[in-house]
């Protein structure tokens, strides 16, 4: 996101450089430069047990002068990490000069703390915790989608409510849901109910004495799992909340009982438990809880992230003064019987004073259950019931509307979570105190402490940093930006353009694009790339101002078609004089398929999507493992520069179509062309999805436009013109028109299997539209995104 705005905004490129580099380090640092900083911290990492710390700091250090190398000079310093450059001018010494700069990076060799790799910062660290340093930032993307679903919430309840009263036997309905909410709720203007412990027929093992506000003061040196059976005067329990509360006993009035002296993080887990009447013949039945939240909790992490919610295990630290608070709610709200109670199970709590309280009601905000819209008791109303948004947003949280609005409104709730309150976790660099010893590793090896310690420094073949005379200052990864962006640098503007020149003309002007040393190739246009480099230079690393200068420029315009005397002449195209065609970049290629469907979700910023995939394909997958889940909203249909990246199991599509890996920084992708690519094309269900959108908006379109059923021409000219930005000619339309009739045939021979077709993907059926035309379209449609005229830029 930070490089996406960073781009949008036009940042000059020093700055890019500058904050992507030392972020940390510059005068002021705020939250986005921090975030910027992030490009030092991108390496890979471990927490293996058994791995060597020295060796991973070593691998991380030349992890970043490869990729600062490759990234912003258009070097390869790699060779140069086991021994002198054999045709650049690079040392091994330049080599861990370089890496000096990043010496100062707040790291671990091993993300983990082990016994025999002891790392007192990482104290109780797993294999699902991030990898630190990490701050929050906001995400204004973010921020905005969890205001578009309070909307989407919003106007659902609504118009839900809307509905219902505008039948009798609704609103017959809502008024007696209104009386019992009244008889409930009599005396309890908070919306909560108190309740007591209930003595059971047998002896229970933990005692407790009742308080006269519902406080439970538990008995017992060591509490450790209790069962509390409960009651309270409401029949209706749509939330629980559980409050830990301080005890006057222990000092500073903390949540703990006395444990050995030794309070501190404890996780609570809750079961909640219906009891029937008759408790002799009937097992108590098991609640499922769908959703709990705290006030207070500390953080419980899967695969990196913070899990929401506390329902799978509430951690708290018993040192809290004042106690903690929690709500959780049933997946279907309870009716008891009058001669029912119900059960809290706790395991592993430590709290000796705690209240349960009930409420017919549900916190749209679990974390904070006082936080009520509008008061409780406006819902006893039951004039006020048609015009109070408190009202409509109960009448669907406590299922009084129905399970399916139940079920829409939860699904909503759980998108909203997911915004994390428009913020998100980003790694950073910090700079330590005490930054690491850098000395020279003969032939890399790490265990070979015998080479010279070595300071920040450039290579000693390149322009040295503007530092003032006599300065003993050591250099930081601030000088290293500023160097790399300083005027006399040879390197960095006329890399920057080579491949922007690449980006819009297909080949560079110097066309290995990631080495511009004595193993590259030559600028076919030397003269040109020096004059857009000092034009970048000059314009104040306005990149812009390029983009313009090129897309405007004769060059850009031409067309691609070569004429037969330029092939023969110059069949690499050197001297430009047509445009390159070239293949559309792996994630363009489905962006498009997905912007000619009429799929594709332009959102910009935010966390990532997850695309269709083969199920299994995170099988080998360990240290956590994990299930890949793929995205079942509008986020589905994201472009795919947000799609998620997995490193080692990089996205089948994304392969296929010679994405790297990101396991090491390239300046230039190979083009392939496989087999592999077309079934693609042809079975993803990303496409297989495109392809039947666009055969219904063929047929929508059909509609609008007045075409007689029969008039296949005018419908493929419609398809082809969409995908295809031209007319198809004669033939095309006539070898199409005769593919469709055989679909046609071939659908209508097996219902059973268009039907399977159509159910590709998330987008809902639209059952106005006839089954076998649908199919036979999408056929026609899956063809024409398989050509390669539509994965091509001309």
């Amino acid at each position: 996101d930070w490089v996406v705005s960073a781009l949008n905004s036009n940042m000059p490129f020093d700055q890019f450089v500058r904050w992507q580099l030392a972020g940390d380090l510059i005068e002021n640092p705020t939250a986005e430069s921090r975030t910027a900083s992030a490009f030092n911290r991108l390496n890979m990492v471990t927490r293996e047990g058994g791995a060597q710390p020295g060796e991973y700091l070593a691998k991380y250090s030349a992890d970043r002068v490869r990729t600062m190398g490759v990234a912003f000079l258009g070097v390869t310093l790699a060779c140069a990490e086991c021994h002198d450059h054999k045709f650049d001018p690079v040392t091994t010494r330049d080599f861990y000069s370089m890496a000096a700069y990043f010496a100062d990076i707040r790291q671990w060799g091993v993300y983990q703390d082990y016994n025999y790799t002891p790392n007192p910062d990482l104290r109780g660290w797993s294999n699902d915790h991030p990898f630190p340093p990490e701050i929050e930032v906001a995400v204004p993307a973010l921020a905005a989608r969890a205001e578009r679903l309070r909307r989407q919430r919003d106007a659902m309840i609504r118009a839900a409510f809307a509905t219902a009263q505008k039948d009798e036997a609704e609103r017959n309905a809502i008024k007696l849901w209104a009386e019992e909410l009244r008889r409930n709720l009599a005396g309890h203007q908070a919306g909560w109910l108190t309740t007591v412990g209930a003595t059971g027929p047998e002896e229970t093992k933990t005692k407790w004495i009742t308080e006269t506000d519902g406080t439970l003061q538990l008995k017992g040196q060591e509490i450790g799992n209790v069962s509390l059976p409960l009651q309270t005067s409401t029949r209706k329990i749509a939330s629980i909340r559980l409050q830990l509360l301080a005890d006057s006993a222990n000092s500073p009035g903390d949540v703990s009982q006395i444990r050995a002296g030794k309070p501190g993080r404890t996780t609570v887990h809750l079961k909640l438990r219906r009891i029937p009447a008759d408790q002799t013949d009937v097992k108590p039945e098991d609640v499922r809880i769908i959703f709990a939240d705290a006030g207070r909790k500390l953080p419980r992490y899967s695969n990196g992230f913070e899990i929401d919610g506390v329902q799978g295990g509430w951690v708290i630290d018993s040192r809290w003064p004042g106690g903690t608070d929690s709500v959780w709610i049933p997946e279907t709200p309870l009716t008891l019987a009058a001669d029912e109670g119900f059960e809290i199970v706790l395991t592993g709590n430590i709290a000796r004073r705690l209240r349960v309280l009930v409420s017919p009601l549900v916190p749209l905000d679990a974390s904070r259950p006082d936080d009520w819209s509008e008061s409780p008791a406006i819902l006893a109303e039951s004039a006020s019931l048609g015009e109070s948004a408190l009202a409509a947003e109960q009448w669907v949280a406590t299922g009084a509307g129905g399970q399916a609005q139940l079920n829409e409104l939860r699904k909503i709730q759980r998108s909203i979570r997911d915004c994390r309150d428009g913020t998100w976790p980003v790694v950073v660099s910090e700079a330590t105190e005490r930054p690491l010893t850098i000395r020279v590793l003969p032939r890399g090896n790490w265990q070979d402490e015998s080479g010279e310690i070595v300071t920040a420094a450039p290579p000693a073949f390149l322009p040295p940093p503007k530092t003032p005379a006599g300065s003993q200052k050591t250099q930081t990864r601030l000088d290293l930006a500023e160097w790399i962006v300083q005027p006399d640098n040879p390197l960095t503007a006329r890399v920057q353009m080579n491949r922007l020149w690449k980006h819009f003309m297909g080949t560079g002007i110097s066309p290995v694009l990631d080495d511009l040393g004595a193993q590259g190739q030559h600028p076919s246009h030397p003269e040109l790339l020096d004059w857009l480099a000092v034009e970048f230079r000059e314009s104040g690393w306005d990149l812009k101002h390029m983009v313009r200068l090129i897309v405007q420029s004769a060059t850009y315009q031409q067309s691609s078609r070569a004429t037969e005397r330029s092939v023969q002449v110059d069949p690499a195209n050197v001297w430009l004089s047509h445009q390159n065609a070239r293949r559309l970049e792996a994630e363009i290629v489905r962006d498009n398929a997905l912007a000619v469907s009429g799929l594709l979700n332009p959102e910009i910023g935010g966390p990532p999507a997850f695309p269709y995939q083969p199920a299994g394909y995170y099988s080998q997958l360990q240290f956590p493992d994990r299930d890949y889940r793929a995205s079942r909203d509008e986020q589905q249909f994201r472009r795919g520069i947000y799609s998620h990246w997995q490193r080692t199991f990089l996205h089948p599509m994304l392969a296929n179509f010679d994405a790297p890996a990101r396991e090491e920084c390239v300046g230039m992708r190979i083009e392939a062309n496989t087999p592999l690519q077309a079934l693609t094309l042809l079975n993803d269900p990303s496409f297989v999805e495109a392809a039947r959108n666009l055969a219904a908006l063929s047929m929508k379109q059909d509609h609008s436009a007045g075409v007689a059923p029969g008039g296949d021409a005018a419908t493929i000219g419609w398809m082809v013109r969409r995908v295809l930005a031209r007319p198809p000619t004669e033939q095309e339309s006539g070898s199409l028109v005769a593919f469709l009739a055989r679909q046609r045939e071939q659908w209508q021979s097996d219902p059973a299997a268009a039907q399977q077709l159509l159910a590709t993907g998330i987008v809902p059926r639209d059952e106005s539209l006839d089954l076998i035309e649908w199919a036979a379209r999408t056929s026609l449609c899956r063809v024409l995104l398989n050509l390669h005229e539509t994965i091509t830029r001309y």
